[in-house]
């Protein structure tokens, strides 16, 4: 069964990709000699113009076929295909000569139109390129050696005078371009990890990262920062109204927190519900204060209108007067917010026991 879900599979194909190409174990896949066979579609930019993507993936998915039923009907079990750029396949062939591979080039285009011709498209051809090497290619460092000493050396390939310093320019395209699709992936995938999806925020692992850095900085160069460790008042009464209603609270606190701090200041959505922290750098405790007054006071005065209005609780700490280390400091602002909530709520208190 193919794989459509693994890093190293081309979800269209079902083939190997360029990353399965580049991790699979090249001892297995080349011998001492033999061929590699490499396969792209003439102009198939313009194809995907004329046709559409969908039409597109449709015409490499005939062609893998292609590549498949031929190796199946040569008994080439050993033969390793790749799909190692958008149009482009790559067929390598041990034990082979270049004059051998050229008939199962042959018979892989004929294939092919056999299969186009069942579509309305105008006619699509192949380009190819036949490598010998007679040498083990145990990496893939070796492979483009291959590419690089064929493309200095040939300038035709056997049967379409494919130009082969041509295919060395499209196949480190290729690479580059996974390369830079997967570096995309990485970042969006990075950002998910550190963003909360209900309210926008940077989340707990990005403020404990953040907390780390500064700490050390402070601690080479002896100054401090301050902590608030916001919490709602009573924002249940919203989740018994509906998941979604709570989570425009979510979302309506984090906008008025956002706007009240300055810009050098970082909030984050904490571990659990409506908790918050606001990391204010260069504060002290007494202006610590000040700054959650001015956001316990915008809650407060921007939300008296709705249903239920809502109000926070703010607890205080400050490095180095209430810690050393980030636990110490959170735990001494959650403290002082727990005591602030039974108090009455709705009210700032700093860490000062």
């Amino acid at each position: 069964m193919k794989l459509k879900n693994s890093l190293y599979i081309d979800y269209l194909t079902g083939m190997r990709n360029v990353f399965g190409f580049i991790e699979v174990d090249l001892k297995q896949v080349f011998s001492d000699n033999g061929v590699v066979l490499i396969i792209d579609i003439v102009n198939f930019k313009k194809f995907n113009e004329d046709y559409g993507r969908v039409n597109g993936d449709k015409c490499l998915k005939e062609l893998s076929k292609a590549i498949e039923n031929v190796l199946e009907h040569e008994n080439e079990k050993k033969v390793s295909a790749f799909r190692t750029d958008g149009d482009e396949f790559t067929i390598v062939i041990p034990s082979k000569t270049a004059s051998e591979v050229e008939g199962i080039c042959n018979s892989i285009k004929a294939e092919f139109n056999k299969i186009m011709d069942n579509y309305d498209f105008y006619k699509v051809g192949l380009h190819t390129l036949i490598m010998s090497y007679d040498s083990h290619i145990s990496s893939i460092e070796d492979y483009y050696k291959l590419l690089l000493t064929n493309s200095i050396n040939n300038k035709d390939s056997i049967g379409d005078k494919f130009q082969a310093d041509r295919l060395l320019i499209h196949i480190m395209g290729g690479v580059i371009s996974k390369v830079r699709d997967t570096i995309s992936h990485y970042n969006n995938v990075y950002e998910l990890a550190l963003t909360d999806d209900i309210s926008g925020l940077r989340n707990h692992r990005a403020g404990s990262a953040y907390l780390l850095n500064l700490l050390e900085d402070c601690q080479s160069k002896k100054t401090e920062f301050s902590i608030l460790f916001i919490d709602g008042d009573r924002l249940k009464r919203y989740n018994e109204i509906s998941y979604e209603a709570g989570n425009q609270m979510i979302r309506k606190l984090s906008e008025i927190i956002t706007n009240s701090i300055r810009k050098s200041d970082k909030v984050y959505r904490w571990l659990s519900g409506d908790e918050f922290i606001v990391v204010l750098r260069d504060v002290n405790p007494d202006n610590a204060v000040k700054l959650a007054e001015r956001i316990r006071k915008a809650v407060e005065e921007q939300t008296k209108d709705l249903v239920y209005p809502l109000t926070i609780s703010i607890g205080v700490s400050t490095y180095p007067n209430d810690g050393n280390n980030i636990d110490d400091i959170i735990n001494k602002a959650e403290k002082a917010n727990a005591l602030a909530k039974n108090l009455g709520k709705n009210r700032v208190l700093k860490w000062n026991y």
